[in-house]
Order: structure tokens, then sequence, then C-alpha cells
């Protein structure tokens, strides 16, 4: 009855449902049939296409008689432009015992400037149809803003009251200083703040510009006064430190023009913001443990300065970086995460700076497996001598590195940023085609030079953050140095 059934839904006859050889039968049936002169070319897996080109956006420049630099990527694909206002003095410039100064500073700009409270400011921003940003590093701060082109001149006029006729008002500074001091509570138990906070000093030295955190601590934060603000920002910020950065559909004759009429009157003198000296590279002679009891997971950073921004090393090591720890396939992931199973991921970066960058190597791991981490994370900084890079791996981390490089300028605000770095870093307008050039024409032998001279393990330092009953005596049975207890902020 069953097969009546089927063979009624499908239009065949019962019997053909039935034994072995109706099967046979079938299979006759499908091997007689021929495939179509037009259809065979199916059998035959498509050859990838050809990449397309990279192309590194462009910038254009201009200066004001007092100073000020105009900086212009020109996008008219959307009539949108990103404008940001870029100060070439960040933590760097601020002292350690004020650390956290910077950083507030630029954030009590948007509290009020002008005739306009810090209400009515963020409402004149909001009627152009944009809210403002402000991020600030090592090196400098930016703050920024992402109009439609006909509300540009609008934008300009109120970032020009930002910057130059800021309030800074009592009022404003504790609100700001309570915000930040709150952030810094919350990060003060947070197992890679605390890991960040120690290796800062510890690689470059507590004294030298880059040796303490932008953030700073809420011991350094709760000491700042709104004197030390306006100080600051009196000190550092004026038309020859600053500039005035345009990405989107606008032309430099356009943006000069909009910098002339808002910021030509801008006269405050400043001196320029010089880079920090280059950092001694030591070796290491103790590992830094910032003991938190209880924690499951280890913390793990390890590094060394490196080079600054624009240095001839800087695409070998970045390459030779890509193979070590800076992409997913790199050998310090699939080490760490693929073969042993220790953590969800271990990287490693080469930081742009002025002055000198720090190589950073991180990740966090299981409690129990620190020590086998740490020993893991060496022994392939080793590996980077006794097991050179390879031509098949360098061609991979460069056809990485090429081809992530667009994904940076997609946007209006990606170009702005690459801009801001540019100025920041007093880079050359055509980085990022010299960039590309350099990574074509590198070949083997200078990425495993820069492999060796930077990451020779006895000048890594080591910071690590977690339970010390978990990593005291498996670490100090590596040999690699003497542990020392640091206590949090």
């Amino acid at each position: 009855m069953l097969s009546s059934l089927i063979a009624a839904c499908s239009g065949a006859s019962a019997p053909a449902l039935k034994g072995s050889a109706s099967d046979n039968g079938g299979a006759a049936h499908a091997a007689a049939v021929s495939v179509p002169e037009s259809e065979r070319w199916r059998k035959k897996q498509p050859a990838p296409g050809q990449p397309p080109a990279i192309v590194p956006p462009k910038f254009s420049q201009a200066k004001l008689l007092n100073g000020l630099t105009v900086v212009v990527s020109e996008n008219p694909q959307l009539p949108t432009v990103t404008v940001s206002v870029v100060m070439r003095a960040g933590s760097a410039a601020e002292p350690r015992s004020k650390a956290g100064l910077a950083d507030l500073s630029y954030e009590l700009l948007l509290e009020g400037a002008g005739e306009r409270n810090a209400d009515e400011l963020a409402e004149a921003f909001a009627d152009l149809g944009t809210t403002t940003s402000v991020k600030s590093g090592a090196d400098g701060a930016r703050i920024s803003a992402a109009v439609l082109s006909s509300n540009l001149q609008g934008a300009i006029a109120l970032l020009a009251d930002v910057v130059q006729r800021p309030r800074m008002r009592e009022a404003n500074f504790q609100r700001r200083k309570s915000s930040q001091l709150a952030n810094l509570a919350q990060l003060s138990g947070h197992p890679r703040y605390l890991a960040d906070l120690a290796f800062a000093p510890l690689v470059f030295g507590g004294p030298h510009p880059y040796g303490h955190l932008g953030k700073g601590t809420i011991h350094s934060v709760k000491a700042l006064r709104l004197q030390d603000a306006k100080a600051f920002y009196k000190r550092h910020v004026g038309p020859k430190n600053t500039a005035l950065v345009f990405a989107g559909d606008v032309s430099l004759e356009t943006a000069t023009n909009l910098a002339q009429e808002h910021f030509a009157n801008w006269r405050h003198p400043v001196k320029a913001v010089r880079a920090p000296k280059r950092a001694p590279v030591r070796k290491r002679s103790s590992i830094i443990l910032v003991p938190k009891t209880g924690l499951s997971q280890s913390v793990i950073v390890a590094g060394r300065p490196a080079v600054p921004s624009g240095h001839p090393d800087e695409w070998a090591l970045r390459l030779a970086n890509a193979v070590y720890g800076g992409l997913f396939g790199s050998r310090l992931n699939m080490n760490l995460r693929e073969d042993k199973g220790y953590t969800y991921g271990a990287r490693s970066r080469v930081e742009a700076r002025r002055g000198t960058g720090p190589l950073v190597i991180s990740t966090a791991v299981r409690a129990d497996v620190t020590a086998p981490s740490v020993k893991e994370l060496f022994n392939e900084l080793e590996a980077l001598v006794s097991r050179p890079i390879t031509e098949s791996e360098m061609q991979a981390a460069r056809e990485a590195t090429m081809r992530s490089l667009p994904g940076q300028f997609e946007t209006n605000a990606g170009l702005a940023a690459a801009a801001a770095r540019l100025y920041l870093g007093d880079l050359p307008l055509d980085r990022y085609q010299r960039m590309l050039a350099a990574y074509r024409d590198m070949n083997l032998q200078t990425v495993r030079s820069a492999a060796r001279r930077y990451f020779t393990p006895s000048k890594i330092q080591l910071v690590l953050v977690g339970d010390p009953a978990s990593i005291k005596k498996p670490v100090s049975a590596l040999g690699i140095g003497r542990l020392v207890s640091e206590a949090g902020p």
C-alpha cells in the first residue's frame, strides 16, 4: 500500500521501487545521461580574479600666517565632511605627577565656550546635526565633528570658539574630574589597566614622557586643580601646534578660506612641542607581578621601546611583528590558542608614536598555565632566530598588511584620523604611498634582520597580573628574571 501511494505521488509505477535490479537500472540510466558541451565548464573551479588595486589616500596642506596647519583629504562621494581640530600636545607633555591632566584639559573644552555654556554648546552642535568627540593620546588630541557640507561653516565657527575661547569654569572642571575619577575607579579593578599601568614605567622609565598612562591614576587625578588645566592649555595649545583637518566633500581652497575666516586672528604664542627623546633599551633583570588574588586568568604584557614613526626600520619591523603576533595566523597565536588552548587570543603590535613607540605583546591565559604561556611566548621570540621567518610567511604578512590598509580609509572619519596621525607624528603627506612602496620592495633578509634586532628575548620586559599562588613558583622556576611584586593604583 505504501509503495502504491509513493508511486501515485511520483508518477512512477510501484514495481519500479522494488529490488536491486531497478536500482542498477537507475544507475545505468544516470551514467547514460551525457553532460551538454555548454555545461562542461562547471567541472572546473573558477580561478581567482585579480585583486583590486590598493589606492592610498591623498592629502593636501596649507598654512595660515599665524602658523595654523590645514590638512585636507578630498572625498566628494557624499555631501558630508568630518572636521577635526588636532593639537600636538598629549600626555607626554604633562608632568608624571599630574598624569591625566592632558585628558582632563581637553575634555573640559566641551564644557562651554565663548557665549555658550556646556548645554548651549551641545545644542548648537545638535542643531547642525552632529555631536563632538574628544580623543587624546600620548602625542596629542583631536576634537572632531561630522556634518553635512552645507553645515560646515557653522561647525567651524563652533570649533573655533571651543579652541580659542574655552570657558574652563570651576563647576565644569569638577564635573569632568568626577567623571574621570569614576572611570578610573572602575578601571582599577581591571587586570589589563593594572598591567598597562606597570608596563609604561617599566619599559620607558618613570621620568620619560611615555613612562606613565595618559588616563592617570586616582591619586594623580584627585590632586588636579582647574589652574593646572588652564596652565597646560595655555602653555601647549596655539596655532603653531594645531592643525585643522578636513575629510570629505571639501576642497583645500574652501577649507583654507574657512580656516582663514575663523582662525586667522588666533595669535596665542606657544613653543613647539618636541618629540620625546629615544628611550633606552635595557636587558630584563626582573619581572613585575601585580597581585590579584583569586583571579581565574592571568594577564601577560611584554615588550620594549621600538621605533618612532617614520624610522627606517618601521616597515620591516611591522612585517616581522605580523609574523610573530600581529595576525590571527601568527606564530604566537597559533601556538597559545590553536595548539595549546591556553587563551582566546595572543597578539603583538608596534605602536606608532612621534617619539619611540613600544612593541607590545599581550594575552590573557588561564591562571594554571601562566608559566607555560610565558615560556612559549619567549620560545617564539627565540624561534625568530632559530627558525627564521620564511619567504611564504613574509609574503602572507605583507599581503595581509597591505590588503587591510584600505579599510582604514573607507569613511571620512577614517581619513580624518589618518590625517591627524600624520600631523601628530610630523610625518610626510605621502606616508601611505611610501608605506606601500616599502612593503612591495621589502626583501626577506631585511625582515629577518628586524626580527633579530627588535625581538631579542633578553630585552623584552614582562608584566604579569594575576593570582600569586598560580604565578610565583612556576614563573620563578623559568629562570628568566627575578619576580618583583608591585601594588596596583
